[in-house]
């Protein structure tokens, strides 16, 4: 699955307009008010383009982490289910992803990162530790941004109704893990990457 992903993403990325389209879409971002912005921060288009990129190409890993948690956990299920929901998501439009670029890509690696996220919030709930290396909270909120509040907000339903469908079928988690010190254990994508987020 993730093998996959990172070949339609490459594929995706180095499309000969992609780059380009990116950067328009972050002009236009930057022209709106954005009060979570940092004031701090003198945010430019590439700050943006390059956290946009890295954030999608972050998703294959982000995937095989979870996966991977998920099977010490005993919930296999949970991630073999995911996946699929995922991958039909990206099936569906896969012609277009290619003629679009990144931009086309942005909305279903949204879908996938905010999946990821619920479910993982939910183990969080249980078992108190990371299952993921980065904290993708404010990446996410700062792509519902960019994606446009009502076409965000349709899909963050969809991820809700079904992480909960998920977890409801899921096996109990049992917290046979050593509690961590989350501030430090989980640090901020966005932060990461240079970006500071006042959400």
């Amino acid at each position: 699955m993730s093998s996959a992903l990172k070949i339609l993403i490459d594929q995706v990325r180095i499309e000969p307009n992609s780059q380009h389209t990116l950067l328009l879409y972050a002009h236009r971002f930057t022209l709106q008010p954005q009060p979570f912005f940092d004031p701090s921060d003198a945010i430019t288009e590439q700050n943006l383009v390059q956290l946009i990129l890295q954030y999608v190409q972050y998703l294959p890993t982000h995937l095989d982490e979870f996966n991977a948690y998920c099977q010490r956990c005993h919930w296999q299920m949970v991630a073999d289910q995911s996946n699929r929901i995922i991958a039909s998501f990206f099936e569906r439009s896969e012609i277009i992803l290619l003629q679009t670029g990144i931009i086309g890509l942005l909305d279903k690696v949204y879908f996938s990162h905010r999946l990821i996220e619920e479910l993982h919030d939910h183990m969080m709930c249980n078992l108190g530790t990371p299952a993921t290396s980065w904290n993708m909270t404010a990446a996410n909120l700062l792509v519902h941004q960019w994606l446009g509040n009502d076409y965000a907000a349709k899909l963050d339903g969809t991820v809700i109704e079904l992480a909960h469908k998920l977890t409801a079928q899921a096996p109990q988690l049992n917290n046979d893990h050593t509690q961590k010190n989350q501030a430090n254990a989980w640090p901020c994508f966005c932060a990461h990457h240079g970006l500071k987020l006042n959400f």
